[in-house]
């Protein structure tokens, strides 16, 4: 059932690379799947698009092949999202011991979804540079909540933390390629070393929640 989707993306594919990988992430598919691609041709060449522009996003697809279901017939390459819908899902899952893991598989599957949308021509680079750096943003402030019940701290603390985005985050002009620039400020009316360590320590958290 392969070899139908495979000629009627035979114009498109270009070097071998691109029906090796191709290959590659069908052989992990489901017949549901496979028949969907057969049924929607325009459906295959957008995830042929994938896999030609990103050997990372192969790998992904071939580790977590349910994310092609997710991506094409659950409709997320169709999806706009904004901060908000993505700190819904975030905090669903801030007060669990496995955050990171969750955190990192929430992050490439919508990193996934971005650049789908992206190579496929589905949104502006405008909307899309946007809708990277509310991804950034959220997961920063999932990070921040997560640290704050490991370090077993709360939002009574007897001074203010803020977390400044500078460079492209700050701008909102991230794109798939850049590093993201915090600084840590806390600001409080009775400074203590008590606090300074305090806060030293969620500002490691988080940073190191980010970086897993």
């Amino acid at each position: 059932m392969n070899e139908g989707i495979y000629r009627a993306l035979s114009r498109h594919i270009l070097w071998p690379y691109g029906e090796i990988a191709l290959r590659r992430v069908l052989e992990r598919q489901t017949p549901e799947v496979i028949e969907f691609f057969n049924t929607y041709p325009g459906r295959a060449k957008q995830l042929l698009k994938i896999c030609i522009s990103s050997p990372y996003l192969v790998s992904l697809l071939i580790r977590e092949p349910n994310l092609v279901y997710w991506l094409f017939l659950k409709g997320a390459i169709s999806e706009k999202k904004t901060k908000d819908d993505f700190l819904k899902e975030l905090r669903s899952f801030v007060p669990q011991n496995d955050f990171p893991k969750r955190l990192r598989d929430f992050k490439a599957r919508e990193y996934l979804r971005l650049w789908a949308r992206d190579v496929n021509q589905l949104c502006s680079l405008e909307n899309n540079l946007a809708e990277l750096s509310d991804l950034a943003e959220a997961c920063i402030q999932a990070c921040y909540e997560h640290a704050l019940i490991i370090l077993s701290l709360n939002n009574n603390f007897p001074a203010k933390f803020f977390v400044l985005g500078l460079g492209k985050l700050g701008a909102k002009e991230l794109n798939f390629y850049s590093d993201i620039d915090l600084i840590y400020l806390y600001d409080t009316p009775k400074p203590s070393l008590d606090i300074h360590s305090s806060f030293n320590k969620l500002a490691e958290t988080i940073t190191r929640l980010l970086q897993d």
